[in-house]
């Protein structure tokens, strides 16, 4: 009896962290598109995978910090990636060999900065993009890629102590690299190959004197923090209503 028990729990145990892995690869999205982390736009699901469409970069003054994954490739991802690879401008090579156990790795990068990020989007220098913001509930923030990186910046990557996203010229964005608190290297994201994004949708309040604030980005599965709005038009509406 004692030993069926113990079995049932094991099971149930097991079943629970299938489930956590699902969720956690599912809040990924695959993409053959050269999409940029940090940018803003829109993605539209169709029955193989969605559609992302791009609008806007915001400027962000101060650095904000990533986080950064190295992971091996599996035969599944892989296949994602050649996808991508084929439609992309920039060429990555990866050898890929499922019998052989050393695979070859891609990077997960993602915002490690939440606040660093709201406030580049409550800046002055961003009116333009919030302004798109609070009218596109749909809009996006990408706050996660899946990239493979060419021989050379993937050896440089995971050599850094630190990593950074900055704005360059052009509007162009960058990985920036630490290494001994002094930079390193540059890696542009435009010389690697996205197969997968993440996105984080706004949470928005008026303030009192009717202003119009990100005050968090969240999964898009999740909620708002109380008193706050994914839609700017209802954050405005409840604050008239409370007046």
């Amino acid at each position: 009896m004692v030993k069926n028990v113990i079995q049932l729990l094991c099971l149930t145990i097991l079943l629970v962290g299938c489930k956590t892995t699902t969720l956690q690869q599912f809040n990924q999205k695959k993409t053959t598109q050269q999409i940029t982390l940090g940018s803003i736009g829109l993605s539209k699901d169709f029955v193989l995978q969605p559609n992302y469409y791009g609008a806007a970069i915001p400027n962000y003054i101060e650095p904000i910090k990533v986080m950064v994954s190295a992971i091996p490739f599996t035969k599944q991802n892989y296949k994602q990636f050649l996808k991508a690879n084929k439609t992309q401008k920039t060429n990555v090579e990866v050898h890929y060999v499922d019998s052989v156990n050393i695979k070859p790795i891609y990077f997960k990068i993602q915002i490690a900065d939440k606040v660093g990020v709201i406030k580049a989007l409550n800046n002055t220098a961003n009116n333009d993009v919030k302004t798109y913001l609070s009218y596109n509930k749909n809009a996006n923030l990408i706050n996660g890629i899946s990239i493979a990186l060419t021989k050379k910046d993937t050896e440089l990557l995971q050599k850094a102590d630190a990593v950074f996203l900055e704005m360059k010229a052009h509007k162009s964005i960058a990985l920036q690299l630490y290494t001994e608190n002094k930079t390193s290297h540059t890696i542009w994201l435009s010389q690697g190959v996205v197969f997968g994004f993440e996105s984080l949708s706004c949470c928005w309040q008026q303030d009192q004197r009717h202003k119009l604030n990100i005050i968090d980005v969240i999964s898009p599965f999740t909620n708002c923090p109380k008193s706050t709005y994914k839609s700017a038009i209802r954050a405005m509406d409840n604050t008239q209503i409370s007046y």
